[in-house]
Parts: C-alpha cells; structure tokens; sequence
C-alpha cells in the first residue's frame, strides 16, 4: 500500500495535484484532487497496517530446551551467556537524543553524532 501510495503520489505531484512545503524542518504534503486523496490515503492506511501488524505477529515457536527451562536465554556452546549492546542517536534538528545499553555504547554514539553533524556541515557550506 505504501509503495502504490508513494507511485500515486508521484504521478499527482507530476499532475500538479499534490506541493511539498518544508514547516520547520518537517515535509508535509498539501494535496487536492482524485490522485493526491488518493496517494495520501494510501500512504496513511499503509503505516497503520504495518504499526498494527505488531501487535497481531504469532510468537516463534520455543525449543524444547528452552520451554523446559522456563527462560528464553540462549547460551553458546562453552555455556556462556551473550548480550547485545547497543545505542543510538536521533537527531531533532539541532539538538541530538542520544542513548545506549550501556555507558561505552553512549560514548560510542556521542561520536558518531559528532561526526555525521560535522560531516552535514562540512557538506552544507
């Protein structure tokens, strides 16, 4: 539904039928006639069926072990327990959310943010 919705919205953009303005730094699509309607409706139902697809996805099936156990921790083979870390950075404008699993992974997205903010600006001017 997204990707006919996003043809649909091409093809009413072609037609003169949907403008792109920037509010802030937010795109927002102003639209009139069947195609844009139709593209923007599109487009709307698609993220609502991929947002409520979550929360009507089957669980996997458990292993044996696994259910037997009462945990969903796996082990590797020498019986040690692996862990994800992970962190990330969300940019709202100028001003960067950063978070991590733990401190080494906050230090880690803190320089990344450094770098791609450096980067925009290095390519910006």
């Amino acid at each position: 539904m997204i990707l006919v919705g996003v043809a649909l919205a091409v093809a009413a953009v072609v037609a003169g039928e949907i403008d792109l303005v920037l509010v802030i730094i937010f795109p927002v699509l102003i639209g009139e006639g069947v195609l844009g309607l139709a593209s923007m409706t599109l487009i709307f139902l698609g993220f609502l069926l991929l947002f409520l697809s979550f929360f009507f996805m089957p669980s996997l099936p458990r292993s044996e072990a696994e259910q037997a156990q009462g945990t969903e921790w796996r082990t590797d083979e020498r019986g040690k327990g692996r862990s994800v870390k992970g962190g990330g950075v969300i940019l709202i404008g100028p001003v960067p959310l950063i978070f991590g699993s733990d401190w080494r992974m906050a230090i880690v997205a803190i320089v990344l943010a450094i770098v791609l903010i450096a980067l925009v600006l290095a390519l910006s001017l």
